[in-house]
């Protein structure tokens, strides 16, 4: 059986198992599975991901070797990188000089903060992990600068809620040398202070329309103030779009007793913004990488969402194992179509 939909399997099991657990048990499961994914990302064979991506990798990896931590810190490297990612690679070596053990190290700095994220943040974490693999999110950390990045983020999302801005745009400025995206989620501490109404939700909805079918003209037309030309790229997310809505839609119906909950109201928030910009990856690929920031926290948002439903339906517990069901046949649907099935490749049996 092909170990990406084993895995698929594996965790579908966890959720459905995870009602009858108590929460050290739930804790433990949780755990297991982290280790899981963390494994699968980090054994796999790195030329299988992104060979081009690897290639640029493999160069700055070595090309650091006989560079002091001094000259990383306060140089531009053979190339346009920041300079985050140079002294994580020099740390490591100082372990191993092995590339292997390099991307093991930099998929445990960009994992960890994930987990951590979903276990204190998420009402249901086994949930918002699975729905995370389901949606394809493993694969994205090949791209090293921008998952760290992210990863910072993760934890200014903490001190955003808590309020302490010096804390919370450290560690945008800390995400920021490793790549500069991260400082599209310094929006957030200001995104904090919204509050979902009818009218900014039906505002959000009527500019996502505009954006939708306007994205290229909006783009085309700044590019006339920017060094690059304009050339459309068309690379989907329609279906995407559409999910973030119906979360959207549905939790604001649903759920809209949840927003006296500033963790709930927050993340609602960040997956609004999320779906207004959705229409401008439909043009520019790069607006794709910026959106992440704040579309991810629809894996926490989707499991408070999902246990609405299931909280009505406890009478009828038969119906709440039903929308579970069919909630993990949806996400295998999306896991099947948007090509996450295809051979595992471990580094030791690269040719």
């Amino acid at each position: 059986m092909n170990i990406y939909l084993l895995e698929f399997i594996i965790l579908a099991f966890n959720v459905v198992i995870s009602h009858s657990l108590n929460e050290k048990q739930k804790k433990a499961v949780f755990i297991i599975s982290c280790v899981q994914l963390f494994l699968l990302g980090a054994l796999r064979d790195p030329y299988d991901m992104n060979w081009q991506d690897t290639l640029t990798y493999i160069t700055h990896f070595k090309w650091n070797e006989d560079k002091d931590l001094f000259t990383l810190i306060f140089r531009r490297s053979g190339g346009d990188w920041e300079p985050g990612i140079d002294i994580v690679a020099k740390l490591i070596s100082f372990v191993s000089k092995d590339y292997q053990a390099y991307i093991i190290g930099l998929e445990l700095l960009i994992m960890l903060p994930r987990f951590w994220i979903m276990y204190r943040y998420c009402s249901r974490p086994v949930l918002a992990l699975f729905i995370y693999y389901a949606m394809g999110q493993l694969s994205t950390t090949s791209a090293y600068r921008a998952a760290l990045a992210m990863s910072c983020t993760f934890i200014a999302y903490k001190y955003a809620g808590e309020r302490k801005a010096f804390r919370f745009f450290l560690w945008i400025v800390i995400g920021f040398l490793f790549h500069q995206s991260a400082l599209v989620f310094a929006a957030a501490y200001f995104i904090y202070y919204l509050k979902p109404t009818p009218a900014l939700v039906t505002s959000a909805i009527v500019a996502s329309g505009i954006l939708f079918f306007f994205s290229g003209r909006i783009i085309q037309f700044l590019s006339a103030f920017m060094r690059n030309e304009y050339g459309e790229e068309s690379r989907g997310g329609y279906v995407l779009m559409a999910i973030l809505w119906v979360i959207l839609i549905v939790g604001f119906i649903y759920c809209r007793d949840q927003f006296s909950n500033p963790d709930f109201r927050f993340q609602y928030m960040l997956v609004a913004v999320s779906a207004v910009l959705q229409p401008m990856t439909f043009s520019v690929a790069i607006f794709s990488r910026l959106i992440r920031f704040f579309l991810f926290y629809m894996y926490l948002l989707m499991p408070r969402i999902v246990d609405r439903f299931e909280n009505a339906s406890a009478i009828n517990r038969r119906f709440a194992i039903l929308i579970e069901f069919g909630f993990i046949g949806l996400m295998f649907v999306f896991f099947l179509t948007t090509g996450n099935i295809r051979d595992y490749a471990p580094f030791w049996a690269a040719g």
